[in-house]
C-alpha cells in the first residue's frame, strides 16, 4: 500500500478489485477533493493505529465531505492495523460522547455524527459480503448458520453503544 492510501488513483485501485457485488455497494465517491486526501494520507501513513481516532477528530469535516469508499478505506487500514492486544484502537472510532461534553482524551463532542457515518459505512456491506459468503459456503447448513450469525450480529449493539 503506498503512501497515498485516499488518493483517486489509489482508491480507483482498490475499488476495483472488489468483486463486483461489493463495488456496486460502494459508491466510486472518490474522484474529487484529491489534494486534501494526499495530505490527508500523508498524515495517516506517519500515524500509528492508536492515533485514528485523533486523526479523526482533527480532520472532523473532511471525513463528513469525503465519502463512503474513502472512509471504508480509511477504516480497513484502522482494521488490519488492529491486534487482539490493542483492541481499543478500533472500538475508538466507533466511541460516542454520551453527556454531550469533550469525552476526554483525543475524543471530542461533535463527533457523534462520524460514527455513524462509520456505521452506515460498513453497514452497506452487509447484503453483499453476505452473499458472497454464501455463494463460497453453499450447503444449506452452512447457510443457515450465517444467516443467524448475521441476524446477531444485526441485533447485537455496535461499539461504543452506538446503535
Amino acid at each position: 500500500m503506498t503512501g497515498q492510501l485516499l488518493g483517486t488513483t489509489e482508491m480507483e485501485a482498490w475499488h476495483g478489485r472488489m468483486p463486483a457485488d461489493v463495488r456496486a455497494a460502494i459508491p466510486e465517491d472518490f474522484r474529487e477533493g484529491t489534494e486534501d486526501y494526499v495530505a490527508l494520507s500523508a498524515r495517516i501513513s506517519a500515524a500509528k493505529v492508536e492515533d485514528a481516532h485523533r486523526i479523526v477528530a482533527s480532520e472532523a469535516d473532511l471525513f463528513r465531505r469525503m465519502g463512503r469508499a474513502r472512509r471504508l478505506r480509511f477504516l480497513a487500514w484502522a482494521a488490519r492495523r488492529s491486534t487482539p492486544d490493542r483492541p481499543s484502537a478500533w472500538a475508538r472510532l466507533f466511541e460516542k460522547d454520551a453527556d454531550g461534553e469533550d469525552g476526554g482524551e483525543g475524543t471530542a463532542s461533535g463527533l457523534d455524527d462520524i460514527v455513524d457515518l462509520f456505521i452506515d459505512d460498513i453497514r452497506c456491506l452487509k447484503d453483499p459480503l453476505a452473499a458472497l459468503v454464501v455463494a463460497r459456503i453453499g450447503d444449506g447448513e452452512n447457510v443457515r448458520i450465517v444467516a443467524r450469525a448475521a441476524q446477531d450480529i444485526i441485533e447485537s449493539p455496535a461499539p461504543g453503544g452506538a446503535p
